[in-house]
Order: C-alpha cells, then structure tokens, then sequence
C-alpha cells in the first residue's frame, strides 16, 4: 500500500540521486577523493559509452571537447588528445573493461576491438573514410570511453553529454508532476506524440553519427555539437516522463483500490 501512494516520492528522490552523482564523479576528482568518484564511473560504466569528446568536463579548459567536424566552435578534442597524457595512457593499455555494449563490435582490418587498447593511435583525421583510419578511431572511440580527464580537460561527468540531459528531463518531469493541480490534470501524452518529438530526434541524432563511423561506415561520418545533444536528451526525457508518469500514477490508483476494496471484504463479516 505504501508504494501505491508513495512512488512519485521515491521517484523524484530515485532521478535527484541518480542524475546529480555523474556531476559529483568530477567533484571527486578534483578534491583528490579518487576511489569514491573511481566507483561512480564504474557504476555508471554500463549505462553509457561516455566517450571523451561527447561529454561535459568540470574544472577544465573547456565544457566540453568535441570533434572537429562538430564545427562548434570550441576547441576540439584531437588538439589537446595529441598532447596530454591521452596517447602514453591508450598506448600502455592501462584501462578498465569498456562497456558491455561496445564488446560486440566486429573486427576491423583483423584487429578485434575488445582487445585494441594497445599501440593506439591518434588518427591525423576523426572523420574516417578508410579503413585504416576507421580503425583507429574506433581504438580511439574505446580508450576515450575510459578516460576521465586530468587537470587541463578537467574531470568528465560519469555519463554522456545526452545521457545527463535525458536524466534531468525525467527528474524534471517527475518534478513538475508532484504538483498537485498538474497530477489531477495531466493525462499521458499520446504514443503517436511520444514517437514524433520524443524518440524521432534523438533516433535521427544518435543513429546517423553511429552509423556513420566504424564498423558501420554507411554515409561519411557526422558529429553535433553538445547543445543539439543536450536538447535531443532533455526533450527524450520530457517527453518519456510525460508519458510515463500518468500511466503509473494510474496503475497504482488502482493498484490501491483493489487492495483497499479486498481489504474491506475481509473487515465485513459474513452475513
């Protein structure tokens, strides 16, 4: 019965601890509290590809570091990769496990990419169009998913830049749902509305870059710039919340009433 009545609580309380720890990750870092920020990475390790160029830094130079054919601006990721420690800390192999979702990648040129931590190679173009190249910047995609930063990029936060937007838009939601005028009003957003601004514009964004890079290579490789990720990620989110929620609030309402109408049963004495 207390879920029933209790589960927007527990969910709001759920998105502030599980959307706040990817920014305490870099914190950590930079007080020097390595092992606690170490198991928030971890933690969040198979939740993400986090690649070091589409995520947000803490404490850095920049925000964020990302290719140069994102064309945003900033300075990209390869100009500061080439002389940070990034290549001696790929080419010693001194990294964790990669994620569960990259372990399924083919072989490129021979090379199988689970093990292709070794004699990485910062590729001289991050738009791959041989072979050669692609392979390289899939070493590169891998190595930079496990690294954090240091103090000229500054720390990186546990989770992706569109991933950190996704979590705040289903906290937000969830926020905006408490209300109580809203929660008596708002019905689930249409599936068909969910599919058109919800699931087609990250769909568009993240499977055309995918896509376009190793070992898929159907269309020359693309990259956005960190807003339209934060954008695409908050308006998922929104929009995943509002279809959500209601539902759930829902099924618990009479989740609650079956139980309250059984419990009565079991008061009245037979006749």
């Amino acid at each position: 019965m207390s879920i029933t009545k209790h589960w927007l609580r527990a969910a709001i309380a759920f998105w502030l601890i599980w959307g706040t720890l990817p920014w305490i990750a870099p914190v950590l870092m930079k007080l020097g509290a390595t092992g606690p920020a170490t198991a928030i990475y971890q933690m969040y390790q198979p939740m993400c590809h986090r690649f070091a160029f589409r995520s947000f830094y803490l404490f850095g130079e920049q925000a964020a570091y990302p290719l140069a054919g994102a064309h945003s601006g900033l300075v990209p990721f390869r100009a500061l990769a080439g002389v940070s420690p990034l290549p001696g800390i790929m080419r010693a192999g001194k990294l964790p496990t990669p994620p569960f979702g990259i372990r399924a990648l083919p072989q490129i040129d021979g090379i199988w990419l689970n093990g292709a931590y070794a004699a990485i190679d910062i590729p001289d173009d991050v738009t791959p169009y041989d072979t050669e190249s692609a392979a390289n910047f899939a070493r590169l995609q891998l190595a930079s998913s496990s690294f954090i930063g240091n103090e000229q990029f500054g720390y990186k936060a546990a989770v992706c830049e569109r991933d950190v937007s996704i979590y705040a838009g289903l906290g937000l939601t969830a926020l905006i749902f408490a209300i109580p005028r809203v929660r008596r009003k708002l019905r689930p957003l249409p599936i068909w509305m969910y599919v058109l601004i919800g699931l087609v514009p990250i769909g568009l964004d993240g499977f055309s870059q995918m896509f376009g890079y190793a070992p898929f290579s159907f269309w020359p490789p693309r990259e956005t710039i960190p807003a339209f990720r934060v954008i695409t990620g908050l308006v998922f989110g929104l929009a995943t919340g509002w279809l959500g929620y209601p539902n759930i609030d829902l099924s618990m309402r009479e989740t609650r009433e079956a139980i309250e109408l059984k419990l009565a049963r079991r008061r009245t004495p037979p006749a």
